[in-house]
């Protein structure tokens, strides 16, 4: 899948058409899921983003400093949060933006490819890693559900 494809669905479902805004609420999630991770998962994470996705997800990146713990949902959506233009703040439903943006992620990525970083991603994406019995692909820039049985998690 492309970005363009992955920020369009995500504009899409959330009903928000400006997409310079999509943008940085993608890119600042990325950023946060990537302070989770330790150095070999943001490599495994990065290999399968797209190009210009991957792009934003490694900006400013400093492997050798160690970011804060993220406890819970609310702190991931405030770290997101922080990473946003201020102009940005109360301009759009960052909960629901957040929410659609993991969805569109393992959309676009699968779930069994981020099924072993499980317990380094945020409530809002690894809740739409289980996708009721089929695993879900990516076809002509339209997700597909294919009978491919799911995973015991």
């Amino acid at each position: 899948v492309k970005s363009s494809e992955l920020l369009n669905e995500v504009m899409r479902t959330a009903r928000l058409y400006d997409r310079a805004a999509i943008y940085a609420v993608v890119k600042a999630m990325l950023i946060a899921i990537r302070e989770r991770l330790s150095t070999s998962e943001v490599a495994y994470l990065g290999n399968r983003l797209p190009t210009f996705l991957r792009a934003a997800y490694y900006d400013g990146w400093r492997p050798s400093l160690t970011p804060p713990a993220l406890d819970g949902p609310a702190d991931f959506i405030q770290a997101v949060s922080a990473r946003l233009p201020g102009d940005m703040h109360g301009a759009l439903s960052l909960d629901d933006t957040i929410e659609e943006a993991g969805r569109q992620l393992v959309l676009a990525i699968g779930s069994a490819e981020l099924e072993p970083l499980r317990s380094k991603l945020p409530a809002q994406v690894t809740k739409h890693l289980a996708t009721g019995g089929a695993q879900v692909s990516w076809e002509l820039g339209r997700p597909r559900a294919s009978p491919v049985p799911s995973p015991h998690l």
